[in-house]
Order: structure tokens, then sequence, then C-alpha cells
């Protein structure tokens, strides 16, 4: 992050702060949202068994632990994510369940740390709108994947707008600073969101 502009810098840092707070209870209390879609979009990706698969904005896992069981022993999967609170839980997980295909890494998507086409299949659950940039990060999977490799990516539509409004509202006003509010005039200077609601 350190030669980015600071406008991107900024929106990263509160991205990941509000994550790292939020790390040790995501999708462990209530409905299991994140992990039902998980295996969801594990089961769509068809992965192989012994492939080698990237988990991009791993979070606690819904998208890593369905994906290193469908590799079997055979394969591997990485999961990265900026949040160095998810990535500490989840390192967590893995010892505790005893998994020897996973790892997970502290990374930004939109700067991957590996060679070119590392990967059969790279996936990534509800994450795509919180990157900043999210035209490089899709270039970055795309470059990690090996030829005839599988992106696979979820994403909200609009039609539970009012139903998932609780995201933004309840969760983000828990966690984020104080300070963010003074943040809003510089972020109503920044793009657009996206605009990922249809196929």
């Amino acid at each position: 992050m350190s030669n980015e502009p600071s406008d991107i810098a900024k929106r990263k840092q509160k991205i990941v702060g509000v994550f790292s707070r939020t790390a040790p209870a995501y999708d462990q209390v209530g409905p299991r949202f994140f992990t039902h879609f998980g295996h969801r979009l594990v089961e769509l990706a068809r992965i192989p068994n012994g492939a080698q698969v990237l988990d991009v904005a791993t979070g606690r896992g819904a998208v890593l632990f369905p994906a290193a069981e469908a590799v079997g022993r055979s394969g591997h999967v990485t999961g990265i994510d900026l949040s160095e609170g998810m990535v500490h839980e989840t390192a967590d997980e893995i010892r505790r369940l005893k998994l020897k295909n996973v790892e997970v890494r502290q990374m930004d998507a939109e700067d991957l740390q590996f060679p070119d086409a590392s990967f059969d299949v790279v996936l990534s659950s509800f994450a795509l709108l919180f990157f900043p940039q999210p035209d490089r990060a899709l270039s970055e999977m795309h470059r990690v994947l090996k030829p005839n490799g599988r992106i696979a990516l979820t994403t909200w539509d609009n039609v539970g707008d009012e139903q998932w409004k609780w995201f933004e509202e309840d969760l983000f006003k828990a966690y984020v600073p104080s300070e963010a509010e003074t943040e809003q005039a510089s972020a109503s200077q920044s793009p657009p969101p996206l605009e990922l609601d249809t196929p």
C-alpha cells in the first residue's frame, strides 16, 4: 500500500480496520451467511481434485475450507486477506483443524505476491466491491491463473438491498472509528460504487 495514492491507501486502511475488529465474531454468530455461499461457490467452481486454488479476501475461510475439502490431500489452497485480524483468526482455525493442504497469508488483492500462472482456480466471495481498484484486483487474479484455469466470484444483487442494509448500517457504525464521519467528505470524491447487481 506504500506506493498508492493516499485516498486509496486510506480506504484500504478503513476497510482493514473494520474487518480486523469484526474478525473474532465474523460469520460465527447468527446465520452462517458467508459459509453457506462459500460452499455454493466452491460447488459451482467445479474444483478438480489436486488443484492449486487461491481464495482472494478469504476472511474467516467461508470459501477456503470447502475448497480445501474439494482439492483433497494432493491439492493446496492458499487464502489471502488484507486484514491481519482475519488472517490471524483463520490461521488459528487451520491449526485447530490440523489441515495440511491450506495456508493463509496477509496480502493485498490488488498486488498478489505470486508468480504468473500459479493457480488452477481463483475464487473470491463477496469481496470485489470492497477493493478500491477492482480492475487491478481482477487483473491480478487473471495474471496468477494458469492457462485454461477458472475464476469464480460471488457478489450481491440488488434484490435484497433492504434485507442486507444491516451490513452497512449496523456493522459499519459499530466498528468504524468515529473519525470516519470526518472522512465522508473525502469519500464522496471517490469513484462511484461498482454496479455488480446484474449478470
